[in-house]
């Protein structure tokens, strides 16, 4: 599914929240953009069946990253609302982007705010490099190639072994439900 441009309004609008609630942490660039709007939408889709934005995510070197990010980069220059700025740092050329207008809010329910909010306190003092590491550790990562799409179910993955407690709980909520 790959999203026509008139369905990138919250995906623009909360690229320039974060740009904004970012604008003093030094650690803040593109990869951890691209970082905090995948966490934002996949941790809502465990709790919510849904993503805030409705972005398509795709898996890129670097880590996953809204299929449509370089389009509404461009849009947000091309309206003033936004611009990317680079900046020297230890390690290389940071690119970020920069709000240069405020995020219209009204399109977000205020849960999906906090939420954004509380991934962006979470990751805050997060380098990009340590978050790249971390989510390519993610099952949602794994089981996607480069380019191709991520499966947001992929969330529900884990590598971790299940107890015998845990398995006989989860049978027994299955059975409960009708499912086995």
């Amino acid at each position: 599914m790959t999203m026509a441009p008139q369905d990138d309004a919250k995906l623009k609008e909360l690229m320039l929240f974060i740009a904004d609630r970012c604008e003093n942490d030094a650690f803040f660039g593109s990869i951890k953009l691209n970082k905090v709007l995948f966490w934002s939408d996949m941790l809502f889709y465990a709790q919510h069946g849904r993503t805030i934005t409705g972005a398509e995510y795709q898996r890129l070197q670097f880590g996953p990253a809204p299929r449509r990010v370089l389009p509404v980069l461009r849009e947000l220059d091309d309206s003033r609302r936004g611009a990317m700025r680079e900046r020297r740092t230890t390690k290389g050329t940071q690119k970020r982007l920069v709000a240069l207008d405020d995020a219209d809010l009204s399109l977000f329910s205020g849960e999906e705010i906090a939420h954004v909010d509380s991934i962006l306190r979470a990751l805050a003092r997060q380098t990009a490099g340590q978050l790249s590491n971390r989510t390519h550790d993610d099952a949602t990562w794994k089981f996607a190639r480069d380019g191709e799409t991520i499966n947001p179910n992929a969330i529900f993955i884990s590598d971790e072994s299940v107890g015998k407690g845990e398995l006989a709980f989860g049978l027994a909520e299955a059975k409960a439900q009708g499912l086995v």
